[in-house]
């Protein structure tokens, strides 16, 4: 009985072990998005690059809770959510080129992530070409994010999607050029 106790506990550390030793290999993953929204460029960009949006898409990303706070102080937002465990994470923009590129770095208490949306207009559309690069913030976040990875796939699709679902359904007006930048 000790001996199968001891075999347990010795695939145990390790299994613990190589789930490390794999966190440790892997630097980040990567994805890659393209979507077309049908809206023009102006109205896509000017509505994924502001503060507008952000409310309702995280309202449909958080399933555990509700928005307790979320400030906007210069380039950077902070948004802290949840019901008992507040849990809470910054989105800085690293880089705004009006109707052509906006990057952003995301950091959340596990993951980072970094990313890049290029637009590109296509008459009454706008097609989103998307790079995100996504690492966890620990070895072990690291080699759960290899495990996850095509969940965490599917969840940005999901995400993308519902990006594109609020562009389209928001009232057109008029936009000044000079606002976006």
């Amino acid at each position: 009985m000790k001996r199968i106790s001891l075999y347990t506990a010795l695939v145990f550390v390790i299994l613990l072990l190589g789930i490390f030793a794999l966190g440790y290999m892997l630097e980040s993953t990567k994805f890659e998005h393209k979507i077309t929204i049908q809206a023009p460029i102006e109205k896509a960009f000017k509505n994924i690059a502001s503060h507008e949006l952000k409310p309702l898409l995280y309202q449909n990303i958080i399933a555990d809770g509700t928005i307790i706070e979320d400030y906007e102080e210069g380039n950077t937002s902070k948004v802290c959510y949840g019901n008992e465990d507040l849990k809470c994470f910054t989105e800085e923009i690293l880089k705004i080129d009006p109707l052509n590129q906006l990057s952003l770095k995301t950091v959340g208490s596990r993951f980072t992530t970094t990313t890049h949306i290029y637009f590109t207009p296509s008459y009454l559309r706008t097609k989103l070409h998307i790079k995100e690069e996504i690492r966890g913030n620990s070895a072990f976040d690291r080699a759960m994010l290899y495990f996850i990875k095509n969940s965490v796939l599917k969840h940005r699709k999901n995400y993308y999607k519902l990006i594109k679902s609020a562009v389209e359904s928001t009232p057109d007006y008029d936009i000044n050029p000079e606002e976006l930048k």
